[in-house]
């Protein structure tokens, strides 16, 4: 779980959707020119969008929560002593904190 920045710990999920979508944008119209028949207006639609906001969001809640569970699950592993995964959430959302405060030099 190390891959993350602390100063930003969502990841690049949205970034990564929206590089998609400008992907798919090319091949349809390239697929299209290829078969020289065209995508149903419904496929072709959910194809160039890359799926509804409400998805989009769905996808980025569940990006911070498995990231997130990750740091919880590392923490328990390196330090049983904390006890439980209460705690070391309580720990790891402490250090992220203090980690961001120091980011900005606080």
């Amino acid at each position: 779980m190390g891959e993350e920045s602390h100063a930003y710990p969502f990841g690049f999920g949205l970034m990564e959707r929206r590089r998609r979508e400008r992907r798919n944008q090319t091949i349809a119209p390239a697929l299209e020119c290829m078969t020289g028949k065209e995508f149903p207006a419904d496929i072709r639609d959910e194809f160039l969008e890359g799926g509804a906001e409400i998805d989009l969001v769905r996808s980025g809640l569940e990006d911070v929560m498995r990231s997130t569970w990750g740091r919880i699950a590392d923490l328990m592993e390196q330090q049983p002593e904390l006890g439980d995964y209460r705690t070391a959430a309580y720990v790891a959302s402490i250090r992220q904190i203090a980690d961001a405060y120091e980011a900005i030099g606080i």
